[in-house]
């Protein structure tokens, strides 16, 4: 079914990113209009768009100051605000309650739940292909109703069949994207590298700027593409490059050997891509869907808090941490709850861990408490556990919002979520399913009950299924 008449315009600075939201939206008939900062923007709005994606990261404005101004001006569209990096509690609680934006997304984002939030915001389309006119004269009901079901038949294959067109269309659309992507790295990492060499002369502060900010492109459009390992590479760049200050230049320059030890082994893995893509393979994702086999190269070791001196590895971090899920036969369960600051968290904390020590194959359970759920994007960047145990009714971002963040994620798209809710009215659970969340636990915990639903999603390991656990 075409969705018809219906513009998207996205202020993003990426000159990918834009492309790679035109390139998934492009089979769904949805125009994409494109701006590099506020100033081309707003003159693009002017020509009445039915959304509006903004990047939190702009030149000369932010994008969260640049949405408040256009609600004090009156706009009425939906607004979708995205970040390639994380943001504190109180730009959070400004973009969601003050500035009321309708979706929240942290890139990278896969682009099958890009596409699923843009049209759940966009009005629907009034074409109707079920409807039917009256034909004229003498027409027996059962000969009206044969023929009614004669048409939903055939517009039920119809629409199988443009569907099944439409996906292989937005793929071979996205593999060229991809293609083009990787042929323009080699130059941007190049200057990364130019830029960080020069650190510790008169124009540090805007060579730590650019860098970052070049660093910061790849972390969002690079993951989003699928090319997940160099973007956990750009992105611990990027942090480290964000947490320099240019005012000692001496201290800055000592910083430049470190630094270009991740622009070398981005290089590694843009080199690796370059020579992939020369033999028509596709990207990380992609490439295990087609039963590519995937390559493991050398990446710096990003370990996961829940083992105190666990050993490095090099796998990368998705890899890694589907082979963690399936050889849990011998690991401890590693949880992270995220639960609402109260006097009664602690009990909460130890109900939960209580309940999971009866886990088959656990042996032990490890639980790692979170109070936000912002705090939980920062600690899956650090490794994926087995589980996410998170309350609804959290304190700014709520635990719908975050599941719908984490389903849009490349990585953190297929991770086991249990919410748990303090009621059960028909509301709430319809709830946790439209976010994306696999099950939902009533408080207060009954024992039984989690150890069933977390069977539910975390299936005894086997060898059949290591690859459908690494695709994530």
């Amino acid at each position: 079914m075409l969705d018809t008449a219906r513009t998207v315009l996205i202020v993003d600075d990426d000159p990918m990113f834009r492309r790679f939201v035109a390139a998934s939206l492009a089979t769904k008939g949805i125009s994409v209009k494109e701006a590099r900062n506020t100033i081309e923007g707003e003159r693009l709005l002017m020509e009445g768009p039915d959304l509006l994606m903004v990047d939190y990261k702009l030149p000369q404005s932010d994008g969260a100051s640049w949405i408040k101004k256009l609600k004090e001006n009156g706009i009425a569209i939906p607004i979708v605000f995205c970040s390639g990096s994380g943001y504190d509690s109180k730009v959070f609680s400004v973009v969601r309650n003050v500035l009321s934006v309708d979706l929240i997304l942290q890139k990278p984002v896969a682009a099958e739940r890009l596409v699923e939030s843009i049209l759940s915001l966009l009005p629907q389309s009034q074409f109707d292909p079920l409807s039917v006119p009256s034909s004229p004269g003498a027409e027996s009901l059962s000969s009206a109703v044969a023929a009614a079901d004669k048409v939903e038949a055939s517009v039920a294959d119809w629409m199988e069949t443009y569907a099944a067109e439409e996906d292989l269309e937005t793929r071979r659309i996205l593999e060229e994207l991809a293609r083009d992507y990787v042929v323009s790295l080699p130059r941007v990492i190049d200057e990364i590298a130019g830029e960080i060499c020069r650190l510790g002369s008169e124009e540090s502060s805007e060579l730590l700027e650019t860098a970052a900010n070049r660093a910061h492109q790849i972390r969002g459009t690079g993951s989003s593409l699928g090319f997940c390992e160099l973007g956990i590479l750009a992105g611990e760049l990027e942090d480290r490059l964000n947490g320099l200050s240019a005012a000692d230049r001496e201290w800055l320059a000592s910083w430049r050997e470190e630094l270009l030890v991740f622009v070398d082994l981005m290089r590694d893995v843009v080199d690796d891509l370059v020579r992939h893509h020369a033999s028509k393979l596709l990207p990380d994702k992609t490439g295990l869907e087609s039963g590519a086999a995937p390559e493991i190269r050398p990446e710096k070791s990003i370990e996961c808090n829940f083992e105190e001196g666990a050993s490095t590895e090099s796998e990368p971090l998705m890899v890694r941490s589907a082979l963690k899920r399936l050889a849990r036969v011998d690991k401890p369960l590693q949880v992270l709850s995220v639960l609402a600051p109260s006097n009664k968290q602690t009990v909460l904390a130890q109900e939960i861990e209580q309940a999971l020590l009866g886990f088959p194959g656990a042996g032990k359970c490890q639980v790692q408490t979170l109070n936000s759920a912002l705090s939980l994007m920062s600690c899956l960047n650090e490794g994926l556990p087995d589980l996410v145990l998170m309350e609804a009714d959290l304190p700014g971002l709520t635990g719908f919002e975050a599941c719908r963040m984490l389903r849009a994620h490349p990585l953190w798209g297929e991770l086991p979520i249990l919410l748990l809710l303090k009621c059960a009215d028909a509301q709430e659970r319809g709830q946790v399913f439209e976010c994306g969340a696999n099950d939902f636990v009533i408080l207060p915990i009954l024992e039984v009950e989690l150890q069933t639903r977390v069977r539910a999603v975390i299936p005894e390991p086997c060898k059949n299924n290591l690859l459908s656990t690494i695709q994530m």
